[in-house]
């Protein structure tokens, strides 16, 4: 896998067991492309998060090459489920853009408003087929607006031994 150093913003090469801790980014292309900012950004959140390699597909992939374009394709899945994070990055939805009025009365405070979350469930990111296993094959996902603010995390439940009726 080709990962790139946040550090240095170098690209390294690591297989099998030699293979770091890494984030990695899932998120929807637009026209135009905002490739050297969001890149930019996520390495800035992975290295907050204390993440020293990131693995973005618009960078770390060499698509010249269809023979590693297929790999690539190929492993997909098994490099987001092996991720230590994924970021999702929604472009399409800015919190600082939404109404945060929350009713005077609401029970739970700490939930997202309605605004948000209508905005966070219309993202284009859930529309891409590709999502489904960006969703649900990292251990650890967090989603992020255009801004780069946490809108809400998701973790998958990996029981750690089996139970002892096994």
């Amino acid at each position: 896998i080709r990962l790139l150093k946040v550090a240095s913003l170098q690209f390294e090469e690591h297989r099998g067991d030699t293979v770091p801790a890494y984030a990695i980014l899932s998120h929807r292309w637009y026209e135009p492309e905002l490739s050297f900012r969001k890149i930019k950004d996520f390495c800035y959140q992975a290295s907050e998060q204390g993440i020293e390699y990131v693995w973005v597909d618009t960078c770390c992939i060499d698509k010249s090459s269809s023979v590693e374009l297929q790999e690539s394709l190929n492993s997909m899945q098994s490099w987001y489920a092996k991720s230590a994070v994924c970021f999702a990055y929604l472009r399409d939805v800015d919190l600082h853009h939404v109404p945060t009025r929350r009713a005077s009365r609401s029970p739970n405070e700490g939930q997202l408003n309605k605004s948000l979350e209508t905005s966070f469930k219309k993202s284009n990111w859930f529309t891409r087929g590709w999502t489904l296993q960006e969703l649900v094959a990292p251990r650890h996902l967090i989603f992020f607006d255009r801004q780069w603010a946490k809108l809400a995390m998701h973790e998958k439940f990996i029981p750690r031994s089996l139970p002892s009726q096994v």
